[in-house]
């Protein structure tokens, strides 16, 4: 299993087709009004599924972490090896304290690193 394509979004759903749907894609950093403040959104990809997969439901395992610690938001997604690209959504919630780097990380069963992004939480001017 590979992720190919994540980003994070203001919302992101599959249509009826299980398509990929994207709406105020590709944050560059997260305006606050106020802390705390609750940065809520979706991180949507592509995960590509290898001939090893298919015998096995694999797992993507999502966290958000600020200073290395859980930022109060994990989960975890079944991927169906039903077609080489699989779409996933994963909406989240965190609330931020104060300014603060956000790091959004995937894994798969075995704990192997997929894929990470970091981006600021930032007072708006």
């Amino acid at each position: 299993m590979k992720l190919n394509v994540a980003i994070l979004a203001n919302r992101a759903w599959l249509d009826e087709n299980t398509l990929l749907c994207i709406e105020g894609g590709g944050w560059e950093f997260i305006g606050a009004r106020e802390f705390p403040w609750t940065v809520s959104g979706a991180l949507a990809g592509l995960v590509e599924i290898g001939p090893d997969d298919l015998s096995q439901k694999p797992v993507l395992h999502l966290a958000i972490r600020t200073d290395g610690e859980l930022a109060g938001s994990a989960g975890s997604i079944v991927i169906p090896p039903v077609r080489n690209l699989v779409p996933f959504v994963w909406p989240f919630s965190v609330v931020v304290i104060d300014e603060a780097m956000l790091t959004f990380e995937a894994a798969d069963d075995a704990g192997d690193h997929l894929w990470s992004m970091s981006i600021g939480v930032r007072l708006q001017p």
